[in-house]
């Protein structure tokens, strides 16, 4: 988005993106720190346990990660904004609640695809993860590119939220479908 984002909206939309982005980076530890184990215990579990376990223990996950999500947009909501203005200062101006919730939205929509694209290569269906990333990858630059002319930089956390939540429905049907033929 940031190599198009002058186009369609200006440059003070990259730099209102750029700030907004601080509250997204909060999360990075945690989600590379969660993306390591998620392959391995997906694989283990459908080792040691069949598909049908995975399916449940990926959605325990899932539905836990969707909590936490949900608990951290309260707070980014609640306190986002001036948090950004006190780590940037003079550099944070622009930046709105909607800005830092819909961007932060966005990344961690994204973070919540993990367990089941974990699941997903752990039962070797690489081509359902190429299909849904490239599905991703039209509604971001259709829906969020589209949106961004009227709505700023907020519209890209909404085009990867709406972007990833079809790849997640779609992932989870497959799956389910799956597990109800074995």
């Amino acid at each position: 988005y940031r190599w198009v984002l002058p186009a369609l909206a200006g440059m003070a939309e990259l730099g209102r993106l750029g700030a907004a982005q601080v509250m997204v980076q909060l999360t990075n530890p945690i989600v590379i720190g969660l993306s390591n184990y998620l392959g391995p215990m997906t694989a283990r579990t459908l080792a040691d346990e069949g598909s049908a376990a995975l399916y449940e223990k990926t959605k325990r996950i899932s539905v836990a990660m969707a909590g936490a999500i949900l608990m951290f947009l309260g707070v980014v909501a609640l306190i986002g904004v001036p948090l950004v203005r006190l780590l940037l200062d003079d550099a944070a101006e622009g930046v709105t609640r909607l800005l830092v919730v819909t961007l932060t939205a966005g990344a961690l929509s994204e973070a919540l695809l993990m367990p089941i694209q974990a699941a997903t290569v752990n039962r070797g269906r690489a081509d359902l993860l190429f299909r849904t990333a490239i599905t991703r990858l039209v509604i971001n630059l259709t829906l969020g590119f589209g949106l961004v002319s009227a709505y700023g930089a907020e519209a890209i956390g909404i085009g990867m939220v709406l972007g990833s939540m079809v790849a997640l429905t779609w992932q989870w049907i497959a799956f389910a479908v799956e597990v109800d033929r074995d």
